[in-house]
């Protein structure tokens, strides 16, 4: 399914940083199979001992309903109303791309059935404030400041792998 994608180059605090933005400017959650999240700060997700390198994003009315259908075991990240984020990894000095990712519509039994107007145009209002807070890097990427500072500074290598 075609989609709306952003890569996206974090640091930690970057990610805390753009997270709270997001959740402030446009009420999200994160979600993950097992769990629901109203806290974003990174360091924060990582003490939970859960493996939060992949999540969504979802309006936070719509959270409950969100976190029964992605618990279940044939659940399409394609069909929800949420946002894919896969978390960039720090691995030593390299920092692999993240993404956000969403589509506007899903096929079902051989037609294409179209997600709400009210998450179409939430999803584009994240993605704005995204897009505003982080600067442009290589082919249509974005970078946080502080994964910027240390990139600029051959402290980070930036990766797609």
């Amino acid at each position: 399914m075609i989609g709306k994608q952003l890569g996206l180059f974090l640091s930690a605090q970057d990610q805390t940083d753009l997270l709270e933005r997001i959740r402030n400017e446009a009420g999200c959650v994160l979600v993950k199979r097992t769990d629901t999240c109203d806290y974003f700060a990174t360091e924060d997700l990582r003490r939970t001992g859960e493996d939060w390198a992949s999540a969504f994003l979802c309006r936070k009315h719509d959270a409950d309903q969100v976190l029964r259908q992605i618990s279940g075991p044939n659940y399409v990240g394609t069909h929800g109303e949420v946002i894919e984020f896969a978390m960039p990894m720090l691995e030593g000095n390299r920092l692999r791309r993240g993404r956000f990712w969403y589509s506007e519509k899903y096929a079902e039994g051989g037609i294409f059935v179209c997600k709400s107007m009210e998450f179409v145009e939430w999803a584009k209002k994240v993605f704005r404030i995204t897009k505003a807070g982080l600067k442009t890097v290589g082919a249509g990427n974005l970078i946080g400041s502080e994964a910027r500072e240390l990139s600029d500074r051959s402290v980070l290598l930036l990766t797609d792998e």
